[in-house]
């Protein structure tokens, strides 16, 4: 219950936040043009625009089809170790069945809930069109050898190449260091995930030279920004959700933006840039 209320208290934070920079006056500064161009990253898939599931093939359309940048999604395992596009632990919120995915074999997954897509099918349909950030939920104690491999294979098999089509991310370290240690994966193809602990987790990825550093952007100060940027790493943030966040983070230099509203964040960076 205490991390219930913990994650409940930070989301409330989080939205309040959101909910006042949306009500700012809007801001006049412009991106310094030493810097690349900010890249907008659809969170879980166009979902909320056409009013359908996050991280299904009907979101990551909607967000292909608006002509954005990244595709953002997560993958758990199923019992048989198949690695799948889902977010939670469960299907209650997404399928209103309470299963959980790491109980049920890929097939059982199928007849429960179709639309949760594989890995494979994933990288398959969006790998060459899209950049792909793969989130991996499960913590390092349940990635078994197989389980990384099988996630590696989908990406191999298609020709793609870290850093230049894709990225893993985590908000566990040790999921990290296995993909490096064990998979021999690219320290420049992973990025960090921070919670409430942005320095700890900017420490991590300044030590172990990650491709980058994402937080919300409540919680990525001026400080962190820089000194990820004095190496040459990447910062990401979430969610732009208004005009106004995205022109703040567009300003302030931001490389990554991660957004639920996929459609109108296309927009509002093209007026931004024009």
């Amino acid at each position: 219950m205490k991390g219930f209320a913990k994650d409940s208290a930070l989301d409330f934070a989080i939205k309040a936040a959101d909910w006042v920079i949306g009500r700012l006056p809007e801001h006049v500064e412009k991106r310094p043009p030493t810097l690349p161009d900010l890249k907008l990253i659809a969170h879980r898939g166009a979902w909320k625009d056409r009013g359908c599931l996050e991280n299904t093939f009907k979101a990551f359309d909607r967000a292909r089809e608006v002509g954005i940048w990244g595709l953002e999604f997560d993958v758990r395992f199923t019992k048989d170790d198949f690695p799948v596009v889902h977010h939670d632990e469960t299907l209650l919120r997404t399928f209103g069945r309470p299963l959980e995915i790491e109980n049920m074999t890929l097939s059982t997954l199928r007849h429960e809930a179709a639309d949760v897509p594989t890995l494979a099918e994933t990288v398959a349909e969006y790998g060459k069109s899209m950049h792909l950030f793969v989130e991996i939920k499960d913590t390092r104690d349940r990635l078994t050898d197989v389980r990384l491999k099988r996630v590696l294979e989908p990406f191999e098999s298609s020709g793609l190449r870290a850093e230049e089509n894709y990225h893993f991310m985590s908000f566990d370290m040790e999921t990290l260091e296995a993909f490096n240690k064990r998979l021999g994966v690219s320290r420049r193809s992973l990025v960090s995930i921070a919670t409430t602990n942005p320095t700890q987790i900017s420490d991590y990825t300044l030590n172990s030279g990650l491709k980058g550093f994402t937080c919300h952007w409540l919680m990525l100060s001026e400080a962190i920004l820089q000194r990820h940027h004095s190496v040459h790493q990447v910062c990401g943030v979430g969610f732009a959700n208004s005009k106004k966040s995205l022109h703040r983070e567009w300003a302030r230099g931001i490389d990554w933006v991660f957004t639920n509203e996929a459609p109108e964040a296309v927009e509002w960076l093209h007026e931004l840039t024009k």
